[in-house]
């Protein structure tokens, strides 16, 4: 399940946050419709707290496979971190 859960957040449609029309081509940067940005359906942020609820559960029952598995998405999918200027 959790491997399914990661596939279908990289596999996700964008849709337009104005309009929410679904991107139709991998080639446009704004909505044919109404010119406004594309987001993803499901946030980063939602993905980061299943995978910590799966990493919890696994470390719980003491499950090393998805233990290891859940740490590995975790650390795939961490916020970037912050550019400092000089």
């Amino acid at each position: 399940q959790l491997q399914s859960l990661v596939l279908a957040y990289q596999m996700q449609d964008l849709v337009c946050s104005k309009c929410r029309l679904m991107k139709q081509d991998n080639f446009s940067l704004q909505c044919t419709g109404c010119a406004g940005k594309y987001k993803t359906v499901m946030s980063a942020d939602s993905l980061r707290v299943q995978i910590d609820v799966y990493a919890d559960v696994a470390a719980m029952n003491r499950l090393p496979m998805l233990v290891d598995l859940a740490k590995w998405a975790q650390e795939h999918t961490r916020a970037p971190a912050a550019k400092v200027k000089h």
